[in-house]
């Protein structure tokens, strides 16, 4: 069960769907590289902005 629930979070970005899987995909990883801090900062940014759509 929990392979396929990988399986899936792995097909897509899925920015802002859920805070459940924002915080799977990363939300509070403590980074250690450039290119898992700009991942980070693009899913944080496309959240606000769909955020702000939204409300």
């Amino acid at each position: 069960m929990i392979n396929k629930i990988i399986e899936m979070l792995l097909l897509s970005d899925f920015y802002g769907e859920s805070e459940n899987i924002d915080i799977a995909k990363g939300k509070y990883k403590f980074t250690t590289s450039i290119k898992e801090q700009w991942k980070q900062a693009q899913r944080k940014r496309l959240i606000e902005k769909k955020l702000n759509n939204n409300g």
